[in-house]
């Protein structure tokens, strides 16, 4: 009983927090957090040395810097009515449009983590040099690249994916619970069934029925946002699958022991770096048709 409250207060603060950040468009100051856990969680998990998992840490930064510095400018001076004389400072020197520019170039950030990516891939030659790219990087650069653009949705597109998420998860425990019968890969996870992946998609269906009826969804097909909740509900359980095998390969029940009653945040967001950038590239697609 004191495991389950423990459980359900730190699972609540964990929802507060993503709403909290994801409100006040702060999801790249979250990404950042939560990427750089990650990052420290997934180098142990793959054994690797103290200063190798300080240089991924580095290279996420690095990725990272165009999208955290832009959301603190924008957010801590150019709409902060304390910092007007700050504001009229940067604008009349040009610093604003230097920074406006170094964001517009933030690609060639990625190019520069990758290259390091490739370079530790030469030395190494093993997934495990590719994997923190991979893996972490580009599924939060992706994230913020989904945050940042115009998706036409009624709320946050960030917030949409872990509504989905969380929708998928709870109904595919439920489902696994009571029906659960057949197990996907036993070797991997034994508590995933076929019964419990069906149900989370069915969750995953009823939410897009009623989002499309509150016309949260802009699609003009209704099929489209079923195609949306079924990739997304795939893509969450291939994540959740994949972090699994990561850990049933190293020994280890969780990531690690940052949320009480939960794991470390990677058990929290494994599904999330799978389901962000299969929205990033199907979505779209989706709202084309």
């Amino acid at each position: 009983m004191k495991e389950l409250i423990q459980r359900s207060i730190f699972g609540l603060l964990y929802v507060f927090l993503i709403l909290l950040f994801v409100y006040y468009n702060f999801s790249p100051i979250l990404f950042a957090l939560f990427g750089s856990l990650a990052m420290v969680e997934l180098g142990k998990i793959l054994f690797l040395k103290k200063n190798v998992i300080q240089l991924w840490l580095l290279c996420f930064w690095i990725a990272f810097l165009p999208w955290f510095s832009t959301v603190l400018v924008n957010t801590f001076f150019f709409e902060n009515p304390f910092f007007n004389f700050y504001t009229v400072w940067l604008t009349s020197n040009k610093i604003a449009d230097l920074i406006v520019a170094f964001f517009e170039w933030r690609w060639l950030w990625i190019l520069g983590a990758f290259l390091v990516t490739v370079l530790l891939f030469y030395k190494k030659r093993g997934y495990k040099s590719l994997l923190p790219f991979a893996y972490i990087i580009m599924p939060f650069v992706l994230a913020v690249e989904i945050d940042i653009s115009d998706q036409q949705l009624a709320i946050s597109p960030i917030l949409l994916i872990f509504i989905f998420m969380w929708t998928f998860d709870t109904f595919s425990y439920v489902f696994g619970k009571l029906f659960g019968r057949h197990v996907i890969a036993p070797s991997i996870s034994p508590g995933k069934t076929w019964e419990g992946l069906a149900g989370g998609i069915a969750g995953a269906a009823t939410l897009t029925f009623f989002f499309s009826r509150s016309e949260i969804l802009p699609f003009s097909q209704a099929i489209s946002g079923y195609i949306l909740a079924f990739v997304l509900a795939l893509f969450a359980f291939l994540g959740d699958l994949f972090e699994s095998k990561l850990k049933r390969k190293a020994g280890i029940k969780d990531s690690g022991s940052f949320i009480p009653g939960h794991g470390g945040i990677l058990d929290r967001i494994d599904s999330f770096l799978f389901a962000a950038p299969a929205f990033y590239f199907v979505y779209p697609l989706l709202l084309n048709l």
